[in-house]
């Protein structure tokens, strides 16, 4: 019969009852008395099952009565037994008596409160490493083109964001860029620096207003040199676009490759010369987003010990 379970010891019944609700499919029970291993029972269930079906569930329910009291009437666990058992919860470990082929409903963890510790250690011990290379402190070539940058845009920090704004006749100007938006890829090493690390392009939106239209272009800043790598037209304001993005019903702009090598040009000499993002604004964004990540991080760490 499908699901069925034939058990002469009452004890042996209790073992399978637990380990059934392991739901697992064979098992290696202990004999709960000796402490030696009996055969492997097959039980004709799926292979994935997840649960207990019906019929075993109603057989399961009939039988934990008679088998919970008639092991309470026959078992009891000698000393040795009990001392074991009691040595493996105190260290954080499951009893071998509810050890199956899998981990299942009775396989303990670590306590929580000593992974809480091992972790906090971790992170207070990374965060002094942090500190103590004061990777929190804007480097002096960074300070010096901040104040250069400054002289034509206004810097607004907002978190990991940070924004450039400036008015061109009529037009208004704003660059975002993101800490943590880098670009996979693109790496390049400085030339004048053999043993300086690879520069990490980042992405950046320049934002152009005027009139009740709103230019958007996409870029990229890598070692210090822009590239525009899209563009498209909304009639949405620099204010929506900032806190929702380009509405995915309006058209996105043409695929900026497959644009002439003309007009691409063009609108490379546009953001050079009439926008003002020149050498010094994309080497700004590239080396100040990299100073806004040790930033943030550190802040992220000293955020976790705190919680923990």
């Amino acid at each position: 019969m499908r699901n069925a379970i034939i058990i002469s010891d009452k004890e042996e019944k209790l073992a399978v009852l637990v380990l059934v609700m392991q739901q697992t499919n064979n098992y290696q029970c202990r004999d709960l008395r000796s402490g030696h291993h009996k055969k492997q029972r097959e039980f004709d269930q799926p292979s994935k099952i997840q649960r207990p079906s019906i019929k075993m569930t109603s057989f399961l329910l009939r039988q934990s009565k008679s088998i919970a009291g008639a092991v309470r009437s026959s078992y009891r666990p000698s000393a040795p037994a009990a001392r074991m058992a009691s040595a493996f919860l105190c260290r954080g470990q499951a009893s071998p008596l509810f050890l199956g082929s899998r981990s299942g409903v009775f396989s303990c963890h670590r306590p929580f409160s000593t992974s809480t510790e091992i972790l906090s250690e971790i992170l207070a011990k990374e965060l002094q490493e942090e500190i103590d290379e004061q990777r929190d402190t804007m480097p002096e070539d960074l300070k010096e083109l901040k104040s250069t940058i400054e002289q034509d845009w206004k810097i607004v920090d907002d978190g990991a964001l940070t924004r450039l704004v400036r008015s061109i006749g009529g037009s208004k100007v704003v660059l975002t860029f993101h800490c943590q938006d880098t670009v996979e890829g693109l790496e390049e090493q400085y030339i004048d620096e053999v043993d300086e690390e690879p520069a990490v392009p980042f992405r950046f939106e320049i934002l152009v207003s005027k009139a009740g239209n709103t230019l958007v272009l996409n870029c990229i800043s890598n070692a210090g040199v822009t590239t525009v790598d899209g563009a498209a037209m909304t009639s949405d304001s620099i204010e929506s676009l900032q806190s929702d993005g380009l509405n995915k019903n309006q058209y996105q702009g043409p695929e900026f490759s497959e644009l002439s090598e003309e007009l691409q040009n063009a609108f490379q000499e546009y953001v050079f010369e009439s926008i003002g993002v020149n050498d010094d604004v994309g080497a700004f964004v590239s080396m100040y987003a990299d100073y806004k990540e040790q930033v943030e991080y550190i802040g992220f760490l000293k955020s976790a010990v705190k919680v923990l």
